[in-house]
């Protein structure tokens, strides 16, 4: 990146972050929606090759339901404290998800297919909601918008019926893309690991001040955000059946203290899919923690991955089996975006306390023989 690009990029994320400050929202709708917008281009950038210059609202929902999901679970185990999300009543998005949640269950991934109707028209809802208020919305500064991540041709006049029409593909004439300005997915992809932990941060502390009884900061975080939040002990019998009881990092026996590594670290991006996880002992976990893996462990992940080998048809059936969800495809593409991003000084964790600098060169070599494959 020339000398240029990072300066123009440095003043993006100055100017995003005073955006962030400045705004006045009575909801955490803002993170959600800036992390959605995030993650798409996250995951488009390889994809698509290249960057993504557009987003729909439907797109830009999916994954703020998926951001808001776990947030509807009781706090700290009560049986009746969701936590608040707006400084009136609870906000509409998470009252949508937790009436969906209560009728249908909660494994997001399987009622997508299991109940189309109902979770379409909840969808809808959401979408509704992310239409009349954040969006148009986020960028605005007083009475002035300044479109510093996207533009859009409504704003939050926009009328109930002619959104209505669109999502039942009537003729309305309203535009569902959220056009993003040039260069701003590169951007935020450059600026992920910056961005991410600080908009968590950010994120907690707003809810923190809705709900004046939480004291701790650091555990709301971790109950929003965390890895821990979600049980993959599901999982772990057949990873470590599909690795032949061996640790994936150093190969020695797993025995019974066996963990389960999101091989993209969650603190990264948050994928709970099959590909993306791994059978580890609990010393390779504890010492990779959120690293990067080193090209070796790269390559056999891909190969594992790689479609229509025997270990990636394995793990189709596990995720119909259990059911669990999948996200080959999606996890090679993300991995790609962060990998071939690294310049030659990051470090990516081998074994133990043993680091090796990123060498593009080999990685863009890996990944080009998993593509093709």
């Amino acid at each position: 990146m020339s000398h240029h690009c990072q300066d123009d990029t440095i003043q993006f994320a100055v100017r995003l972050i005073e955006l962030l400050q400045q705004t006045r929202t009575t909801s955490t709708y803002k993170y959600a929606v800036l992390l959605a917008i995030m993650d798409l281009c996250l995951e488009g950038r390889a994809k698509h090759d290249g960057d993504r210059d557009s987003l729909t609202t439907r797109e830009v929902t999916e994954k703020v339901i998926e951001l808001y999901w776990s947030h509807c679970e009781p706090f700290k185990g009560s049986t009746t404290k969701v936590l608040k999300q707006n400084t009136g009543g609870q906000a509409e998005i998470l009252t949508h998800i937790k009436l969906f949640k209560e009728k249908h269950g909660d494994v997001l991934p399987n009622l997508r297919t299991r109940t189309p109707r109902d979770y379409e028209s909840f969808v809808d809802a959401v979408e509704w909601t992310l239409i009349c208020k954040p969006l148009p919305k986020l960028q605005r500064l007083g009475g002035r918008v300044e479109s510093l991540i996207y533009s859009i041709t409504w704003d939050d006049n926009v009328k109930r019926g002619v959104v209505s029409a669109y999502q039942k593909h009537n003729k309305s004439g309203f535009d569902n893309l959220v056009r993003l300005q040039p260069g701003v997915a590169e951007k935020l992809i450059v600026l992920s690991d910056l961005l991410r932990p600080l908009l968590y941060r950010e994120w907690a502390f707003k809810v923190a001040q809705m709900n004046k009884d939480i004291t701790s900061e650091a555990v709301l975080e971790e109950f929003l955000f965390g890895a821990s939040r979600v049980d993959l002990s599901p999982v772990n019998k057949g990873l470590k059946e599909l690795q032949k009881g061996r640790c994936f990092y150093c190969g020695k026996p797993l025995g019974t203290l066996v963990e389960i590594d999101h091989f993209i670290p969650w603190s990264r991006y948050r994928d709970n899919g099959l590909h993306n996880l791994v059978a580890a002992d609990k010393s390779c976990n504890g010492k990779k923690k959120n690293f990067l893996a080193a090209p070796e462990h790269v390559e056999r992940w891909l190969q594992r991955n790689q479609a229509d080998s025997e270990t990636a048809r394995y793990l189709s059936s596990l995720s119909n089996e259990l059911p669990w969800e999948a996200h080959g495809e999606h996890t090679h593409h993300v991995a790609k975006t962060f990998y071939l991003r690294l310049k030659a000084h990051r470090s990516l964790w081998k074994e133990d306390a043993v680091f090796v600098s990123a060498d593009h060169q080999q990685l863009s070599a890996i990944f080009s023989k998993y593509d093709a494959a």
